[in-house]
């Protein structure tokens, strides 16, 4: 796959997820946008929610690979419930502890698990008879890296805007497809 087809790919997720900040930017006009999306009980649920969701539509730990998809829906179903479970564990107990550092770290951990099990052992990025990504796979990854590091800045309360949180995922996604596939 060359360079210009993983950024052809690429354009539709970056496109709704831009337009969702800007919409939800219209919907709370501003400042209020930056207060909702830096609340941890709001991001906290929705990104449990997403894990859940991901693990229920097998999104979460996809292996398909080739011109045919391999994993049926519930192949591999203890290794994604495992590694969807570890994940819910960290970021559940990165929640309910008091101190911001230790949940900063908790939540780094996980973001570094996930990024590897992404990065290195999760399919769905070269299907098809052209060996384009599959699009929910990429939509969901998308978003799931999005939470992630929105919880995470909310969590350590760091000064990161949500340009540089969606250019940062943006980059991570078009390496998974350039590279990584």
């Amino acid at each position: 796959m060359n360079f210009l087809t993983c950024l052809i790919q690429l354009a539709l997720p970056a496109v709704l997820i831009w337009g969702l900040f800007h919409a939800l930017r219209f919907r709370f006009r501003g400042k209020a946008l930056r207060y909702h999306l830096n609340k941890t009980d709001i991001l906290y649920v929705s990104l449990l929610s997403w894990i859940v969701i991901g693990w229920i539509g097998n999104w979460d730990h996809n292996k398909d690979w080739g011109c045919f998809p391999v994993s049926s829906p519930h192949a591999d179903q203890v290794q994604n419930f495992l590694f969807s479970g570890i994940s819910i564990l960290i970021i559940m107990c990165a929640y309910f502890i008091p101190n911001r550092r230790l949940s900063f770290t908790l939540l780094s951990l996980e973001l570094g698990l996930w990024l590897g099990k992404l990065l290195f052992m999760k399919g769905g990025y070269a299907v098809g008879i052209g060996g384009a990504a599959d699009f929910p796979t990429l939509i969901y990854d998308t978003i799931a890296l999005v939470l992630r590091l929105l919880f995470i800045r909310a969590v350590s309360r760091m000064l990161v805007y949500p340009k540089t949180i969606l250019l940062s995922t943006l980059l991570v996604i078009f390496l998974k497809l350039w590279i990584f596939r």
